[in-house]
């Protein structure tokens, strides 16, 4: 079971993943968490459209999925949040938007990218 093998396909519209970081909307060095958030489309440039809850500060952030018995893995990496254009984070009372999603990176995109800038200093 390696779930950052995966990618992020295997978790499409599953209300199983937890993004956690340390978004600026919450006191420094507090971790904040959003659970049973969702990949809602894999784009083309391999972008990850997600629903988790984001804020400034929170790119870095891993996405995981838990199992109880297998532990929590790794899925994506938090990159960026659409603000339709505006300096400030979007809220979305009524859940998520199509028109304004977050973005992910694939883990192990983002780790074979790691690798490659490692090898090449």
């Amino acid at each position: 079971y390696d779930p950052i093998a995966l990618g992020m396909s295997h978790v499409l519209n599953q209300r199983d993943l937890t993004l956690a970081g340390f978004s600026e909307d919450f006191r420094r060095g507090v971790l904040t968490s959003h659970s049973e958030c969702s990949v809602r489309r894999v784009r083309s440039d391999g972008l990850i459209e997600h629903d988790c809850s984001a804020a400034r500060g929170a790119s870095g952030a891993p996405i995981l999925q838990c199992d109880p018995e297998e532990g929590c893995s790794i899925v994506g990496i938090h990159v960026s949040e659409e603000r339709g254009g505006g300096e400030e984070t979007l809220s979305f009372a009524e859940g998520y938007e199509p028109a304004h999603p977050n973005f992910a990176v694939n883990a192990s995109q983002f780790l074979q990218n790691v690798r490659a800038a490692i090898r090449s200093e």
